[in-house]
């Protein structure tokens, strides 16, 4: 997999701390966004969603419940943000970016076949192991779900910038505010990949997301970034079950030979690219440059 790098708008600076490069306002304004507060908000959403989903199940809607589900956590993650924003000195519009005119696009688009490549392959590979210890849990965790348009339009349209305003614009720069970009970067990593059944390669998809947003000072690179991820993985899904194979997932043979395949191909890119880009304690956040 041939190397590829990251085009900066401007590159990182290699002196001084988040703190050193803006008023301590701007810093401590971070500092309303409370994880804890948006647990509460998920809580009190939830409890008031629950009638909801009781009558989507009574008139067998189980398909509708599931999106309803969806919609709720990444609506409460947005007005969340948008709320504490307007509560304190942070600006969304600063948080996003803007890309120069002349950036490259080949580097991001690059950045999306290894690590499709490498979900698939350690997904396949953790279902393997999974299946192993406990089948019928496996079968049920990672059992394909029903397509629809409205998922489709959810997958690609809604959940990419909502996602990245958190987990880059919001999560990054509050964490290396309080901690330190390293910090950072690998916390809002772990807890990106803890939100999906394959934790090894959303891992390492929000590991260089991070990195993007960091080197481009922008959220769009890694929004575009997300979008075509999720449409090439929703692709591949449908390709592969209007081939009439068997479930992407199904170990029905000794050894899942398609995933091993597909981490050979990738996971020399990603390993080094998580070398070349590991984050350093002299960068500073994209919203605490000026």
């Amino acid at each position: 997999m041939p190397h590829i790098s990251i085009h900066t708008r401007q590159e990182i600076t290699s002196h001084g701390s988040a703190q050193d490069t803006v008023p301590k306002t701007s810093v401590a304004s971070f500092g309303h966004f409370e994880i804890r507060s948006l647990m509460l908000w998920f809580a009190i959403s939830m409890f008031i969603m629950l009638p909801v989903d009781r009558l989507c199940k009574a008139l067998s809607l189980e398909l509708l419940s599931e999106h309803l589900w969806s919609f709720l956590f990444h609506a409460v993650v947005f007005v969340w943000v948008l709320q504490k924003s307007r509560r304190s000195d942070v600006s969304v519009r600063r948080i996003i970016g803007s890309l120069s005119d002349d950036y490259q696009w080949l580097p991001v688009v690059g950045c999306v076949i290894p690590l499709i490549l490498f979900s698939v392959g350690s997904g396949q590979i953790i279902y393997y192991f999974s299946f192993l210890i406990s089948p019928s849990f496996t079968k049920k965790w990672f059992s394909a779900e029903e397509l629809s348009l409205l998922q489709v339009f959810f997958v690609i349209v809604v959940v990419p910038p909502v996602e990245e305003l958190f987990f880059r614009g919001i999560l990054i720069n509050r964490w290396a505010a309080k901690w330190d970009i390293k910090r950072a970067v690998l916390i809002s990593a772990l807890i990106f990949a803890m939100l999906h059944k394959n934790v090894v390669g959303a891992f390492a998809y929000g590991f260089v997301l991070a990195v993007l947003y960091i080197r481009t000072r922008t959220l769009v690179a890694p929004i575009v970034c997300h979008v075509l991820i999720n449409s090439m993985a929703l692709g591949i899904g449908i390709i592969w079950s209007n081939l009439d194979l068997p479930d992407f997932n199904q170990s029905s043979y000794s050894v899942p030979w398609f995933g091993l395949l597909c981490l050979i191909l990738s996971a020399p890119w990603v390993i080094q690219f998580m070398r070349r880009n590991w984050p350093r304690r002299s960068w500073n956040a994209p919203y605490f440059i000026q």
